[in-house]
């Protein structure tokens, strides 16, 4: 009977052992799961932002660059219009003196004006 009653005893407490060693193991592997799905939460969340700042990157630029482009051509179309002007003044001035005069463009786009 003594006998019994150690054994049940010894076994009891192996049981709780046993128990307890289950249950720390259980709550080691619930956290683990859980710091893997915060990390990969947070990964996810680090990639979304990355992906965000260089799609306003990119639009930023496309953006500075299509205005760099219509600056260029409204500064070059300014100056066509001036050298047309130029041009007009230089005509009418010619006919209103009635000069006899020889306007000759050469190969470079130079306008010479040869006066008599």
């Amino acid at each position: 009977m003594i006998f019994f009653s150690f054994f049940f005893f010894v076994f009891f407490y192996f049981f709780i052992i046993i128990v307890i060693i289950i249950i720390i193991i259980i709550i080691i592997i619930i956290i683990i799961i859980i710091i893997i799905i915060i990390i990969i939460i947070i990964i996810i969340i680090i990639i979304i932002i990355i992906i965000i700042i260089i799609i306003i990157i990119i639009t930023i630029t496309t953006i500075i660059i299509i205005i760099i482009i219509i600056i260029i051509i409204i500064i070059i179309t300014i100056i066509i219009i001036i050298i047309i002007i130029i041009i007009i003044i230089i005509i009418i001035i010619i006919i209103i003196t009635n000069v006899d005069s020889i306007m000759i463009i050469n190969d470079y786009g130079i306008i010479i004006i040869i006066i008599s």
